[in-house]
């Protein structure tokens, strides 16, 4: 889903893409990841359930809405019989009054399906996770080459646990489907630190590299995002503030920063 005139690469979704944990994340991937997650899911029966009201919609450093709110609800499955297995279905909508037919601004509507396996290779430091990530648009959006519905991507990340407050990460996928046939590689650093039993904060950075969309392969974007979290019962707000960098003029409106925000709540059982 691009500009027709530079058919580009479009994370973290996201929102800045929060890193696979990345996941999500994000991602917030992106950011993310997809965006999409602040945290995994806790309880007995391995579920997360989150809806996202995030000012616009920015993914790989791409602006995806007219700077206007959209709202993006996702749920994760994590089996307790299949440990670091995952199922993601995220969805993301613009709320818009009046969307223009062909607009791949805001008529850009998207339902996303990853499924990811994550395991430790090196002492619980070292991470390594792989899978796929389908996306769906139910939109009328149209491509340059037509009408398109679907992209598909594989994805691998090594993450690595060096401090709590300092967690280097590279994610590397390829997509293998229409404009998104090519590579996006993003590098970035996650941190955590709790400051009582129920207030957190896990800011993120990241940088994106991208070949996709026509692009000619480039650094494409930098970024960062502050997530703020309060959990009791299951429960998380997590209020959050994302900026990105456009070093490749991704949007046509020349190299600037974007300021973008949302509110995150997550149920856990």
């Amino acid at each position: 889903p691009l500009p027709e005139e530079r058919m580009k690469n479009l994370s973290t979704k996201t929102t800045i893409t929060w890193p696979i944990t990345l996941a999500c994340g994000a991602l917030l991937t992106s950011v993310p990841e997809n965006a999409q997650d602040l945290e995994s899911p806790k309880r007995p029966l391995g579920i997360q359930a989150s809806a996202d009201l995030v000012s616009m919609y920015v993914w790989r450093g791409w602006i995806l809405t007219h700077r206007d709110p959209v709202l993006q609800p996702s749920i994760t499955y994590a089996p307790s019989f299949l440990p670091g297995a995952s199922l993601n279905f995220w969805s993301s909508g613009g709320l818009v009054s009046k969307p223009s037919a062909g607009d791949y601004h805001n008529t850009i509507d998207e339902f996303d399906t990853t499924l990811e396996y994550a395991r430790p290779i090196i002492s619980d430091k070292l991470t390594m996770s792989a899978g796929g990530l389908w996306y769906y648009y139910p939109s009328d959006w149209q491509s340059y080459s037509g009408a398109n519905r679907h992209d598909f991507e594989l994805f691998l990340s090594l993450s690595y646990a060096l401090h709590p407050y300092f967690s280097p990460y590279v994610t590397y996928y390829r997509g293998l489907d229409f404009e998104i046939r090519g590579n996006y590689l993003e590098f970035g650093v996650t941190g955590s630190k709790s400051f009582s039993e129920h207030w957190s904060i896990a800011p993120s950075a990241q940088a994106g590299y991208q070949d996709q969309y026509g692009l000619a392969g480039n650094i494409t974007f930098v970024g960062f995002s502050v997530p703020l979290a309060y959990e009791v019962k299951g429960f998380t707000i997590s209020p959050y503030y994302s900026f990105t960098f456009d070093l490749d003029d991704l949007n046509g409106e020349g190299r600037k920063g974007n300021s973008f925000g949302g509110l995150r709540l997550s149920y856990s059982f």
